[in-house]
C-alpha cells in the first residue's frame, strides 16, 4: 500500500489539495481494495487511479464532484512534463504569417474541455455549483521546456481543435471556416490580418 499510495500520489495530485491526509489515504484504500486493474504495469497505476475516480464520479461516491477532473487536469500537466517529443515548429512571427500558412499545433500540448474551473480549485475555491460553462484549457510545454497551462475561450478552443483536425488548411481558411459557423456578420473583415 505505501508504494501504491506513494506513486498514486505522487503522479495524480490534484487530490492532495483538497483531501487532508486522512480522507485521502481512504481514497487511495478504496483504490486498492475496489478498483478492477485493467494493466500489469505498475507505472501505469496513476491512469488507474484516473479510471477508478471517473468511476467514482459516475456512481456520487466522490466528495467533491470535479474530483476527477481536478486530477486529470494535474495528470495532464505531469504527462506533458514527461513527454519526451521535441517542438520541430518555430511559432509565426506575426498575423500575416499565420493567415498565409498552414498553422500547426504544439505537438506537446492538449486542449480539454472541463465542466468546471479546475485551474482555480484549491483548498479556499471549492466550487458547489456547475458553472452555466465549460472550462478550455491548454496544457503546453514550450521549445525553453517549461510546462504551463492557459485558459482559452471559446472560439480559441475551436481554433486549436479546427488546426489540429486539418493541418493542410491556411491560417485564413481556419478563420473564414470560423466564422461563418459563428455566423459573423463580417466574416472577410475579420480575417485581414489583424488577430
Amino acid at each position: 500500500f505505501p508504494n501504491i499510495y506513494s506513486l498514486v500520489s505522487g503522479r495524480v495530485s490534484g487530490d492532495k489539495t483538497i483531501y487532508p491526509d486522512p480522507k485521502r489515504v481512504s481514497l487511495v484504500r478504496a483504490f486498492v481494495r475496489d478498483h478492477i486493474s485493467h494493466t500489469p504495469h505498475f507505472p501505469k497505476m496513476p491512469q488507474e487511479f484516473l479510471t477508478f475516480l471517473k468511476e467514482g464520479e459516475e456512481q456520487g461516491t466522490l466528495e467533491f464532484p470535479f474530483t476527477w477532473e481536478l486530477a486529470h487536469f494535474e495528470w495532464l500537466e505531469l504527462a506533458i512534463d514527461l513527454d519526451t517529443g521535441n517542438i520541430i515548429h518555430k511559432p509565426a512571427a506575426n498575423a500575416e504569417l499565420f493567415l498565409e500558412q498552414c498553422p500547426v499545433i504544439n505537438p506537446i500540448s492538449t486542449a480539454v474541455g472541463f465542466n468546471w474551473p479546475v485551474h482555480e480549485i484549491g483548498p479556499d475555491h471549492l466550487p458547489e455549483e456547475l458553472p452555466e460553462r465549460p472550462t478550455y484549457i491548454v496544457v503546453y510545454r514550450n521549445a525553453g521546456l517549461k510546462t504551463g497551462f492557459m485558459e482559452l475561450n471559446p472560439l480559441a478552443a475551436m481554433l486549436l481543435e479546427k488546426i489540429s483536425a486539418d493541418e493542410n488548411r491556411t491560417g485564413q481558411e481556419i478563420l473564414l471556416q470560423i466564422s461563418k459557423e459563428i455566423d459573423h456578420p463580417r466574416p472577410k473583415h475579420n480575417c485581414s490580418g489583424r488577430l
